[in-house]
């Protein structure tokens, strides 16, 4: 079942994708197996990110706690989380894919 999760004032929301059947993404075969690792690794939890205990990661630890640091080791300029879709659609439009594409892949439709 594909599910979403987010966080409100009263704590996680577990819920049905806003338009009812989620967003197919095609995965690298390199992608589809380091998924795979990753759910043996927590003992075959559903959760795609999770803490290391296996349990659902908090958006403020894994903004603060892990990507403004990982920003930060790399030297690269600090951007909001939400912005790695923009650089997924530049390096997809740098390699040649086409802007439908693309459009598709950032649920664009």
């Amino acid at each position: 079942m594909t599910r979403t999760m987010s966080e409100s004032g009263i704590g996680r929301i577990e819920e049905q994708p806003k338009n009812g059947k989620g967003r197919r993404i095609e995965l690298s075969r390199t992608a589809v197996e380091a998924l795979r690792a990753h759910r043996e690794t927590y003992g075959g939890h559903e959760l795609v990110f999770a803490t290391e205990k296996g349990t659902a990661v908090n958006s403020s630890n894994l903004v603060y706690r892990s990507f403004k640091p990982l920003l930060n080791l790399c030297g690269v300029p600090q951007i909001r989380f939400h912005d790695l879709r923009h650089t997924c659609a530049t390096i997809r439009f740098i390699k040649g894919q086409h802007p439908k594409r693309v459009s598709d892949i950032l649920g664009h439709n």
